[in-house]
């Protein structure tokens, strides 16, 4: 046999431990990744819901919690706000009283302008105002029995729980 031939298969050799190792580590990410995203964060919330005294309007547009799963979408602004520097999530409160965070993405809300300013009473463009968050219930090993759902909104100074309508969904 040569001598490249026999460099050819040591380098064909790690190159298939390269290949393995890669799909081993890309692997692992993407469930590192699956677990942060599915935590549910324990969060401290008030005894009761904040009444926002008409400072906000906001709504659910789907929200559906099955026996493994929850997965709400809405919009929620502060009036006269229009780019809020904020760190709003959607929050759960457990039948037990505890609180859990759910994976929140905030949305850009162009399309909503018209449903917006019906709602606010004016023409400001609010950005940012629609979000959407999803839990699977069976990865955070929690029972959405009895739980109810919150958008938490934290924007400087001000903090609202706002409440979000998913009744009648609860498994």
């Amino acid at each position: 046999m040569s001598q490249g031939g026999d460099t050819a298969r040591r380098l064909s050799r790690w190159a298939g431990f390269g290949m393995l190792a890669c799909a081993l580590g890309f692997g692992g990410l993407y469930l590192a990744l699956f677990l942060r995203d599915n935590a549910a964060p324990p969060v401290a919330l008030p005894a009761a819901p904040t009444t926002p005294d008409g400072r906000f309007a906001h709504a659910t547009t789907f929200c559906r919690i099955t026996a493994d799963r929850v997965v709400v979408r809405g919009w929620a602004v502060r009036k006269g706000t229009g780019w809020p520097l904020t760190h709003n999530r959607v929050v759960m409160r457990l039948a037990d009283g505890r609180g859990v965070a759910l994976d929140t993405a905030m949305l850009d809300s162009k399309d909503m302008a018209d449903t917006i300013h019906a709602a606010t009473d004016d023409t400001r463009t609010y950005y940012a105002a629609r979000f959407v968050a999803s839990l699977n219930l069976r990865v955070a090993g929690l029972d959405a029995r009895g739980a109810r759902l919150f958008l938490d909104w934290h924007e400087g100074q001000v903090r609202a729980l706002l409440p979000l309508d998913c009744v009648g969904n609860a498994p």
